[in-house]
């Protein structure tokens, strides 16, 4: 299914999925073998996971979404968080879908407690159609539209167990000073090549959701260094 899950995605031009995390964790991520780890597999002392509840009940999964990030939700627990205020999104090569189980959701997957979670392709389906339906809301999708973009911004796909560094090609930050952050936090554990990072503002906030529908797309640059 995985394979299915690539061709039909690419052919929706999407070429990434997306994961944030805390700024802190990247020191984990980038040490480790595994890469970005689903909760139910990280050992006790980096356990710093991002939703505390997992009303999805889906541990043993990562949650990503695709192309850009469910931000209402990165909003949601950033707020609630009073030591740890840097995030960053890691931006996750589409080919990790091939060599992974996958689940689907059409929504946010805590919705009704994981209730719209599913394994089955047609779930996939589902997150583009022109009318959705998740209980009591209606959505639309309008032809103006992104076509890498599902009708719910908040839609998820959930990636079994791990994913290994090879699969994040990007980092987005929300501005030149957390890319300097970023660039020092490697640093600091003599990591002198990673993956690009992106000065990604719209992203961080819910306006690119607005531009999407407009068939505009998210500002995005590339930092670079000054030396």
């Amino acid at each position: 299914m995985g394979n299915n899950a690539f061709e039909y995605l690419s052919r929706r031009g999407v070429n990434r999925i997306c994961h944030f995390t805390r700024a802190v964790s990247l020191l984990h991520i980038f040490h480790s073998k595994e890469g970005i780890l689903a909760t139910a597999f990280l050992k006790d002392y980096s356990k710093r996971q991002n939703d505390l509840k997992r009303l999805d009940n889906q541990a043993d999964y990562i949650n990503c979404s695709i192309q850009y990030p469910n931000t209402w939700y990165l909003q949601k627990i950033r707020d609630k968080d009073s030591i740890f205020k840097d995030w960053v999104i890691l931006f996750i090569d589409l080919e990790i879908l091939k060599h992974r189980e996958l689940k689907f959701s059409p929504c946010n997957a805590a919705t009704g407690n994981g209730f719209y979670i599913s394994s089955k392709f047609d779930c996939l389906l589902q997150m583009f159609k022109n009318e959705l339906s998740i209980g009591q809301r209606k959505l639309r999708r309008e032809a103006s539209m992104l076509s890498c973009c599902p009708t719910d911004d908040q839609s998820e796909i959930l990636i079994y167990q791990n994913i290994p560094l090879i699969y994040i090609i990007g980092i987005g930050v929300p501005d030149e000073n957390s890319a300097s952050d970023v660039d020092a936090r490697f640093k600091t554990i003599d990591i002198q090549e990673y993956p690009p990072l992106y000065i990604a503002p719209e992203i961080f906030d819910t306006s690119w959701s607005r531009k999407i529908r407009q068939g505009d797309r998210p500002l995005e640059e590339m930092w670079k260094q000054v030396k």
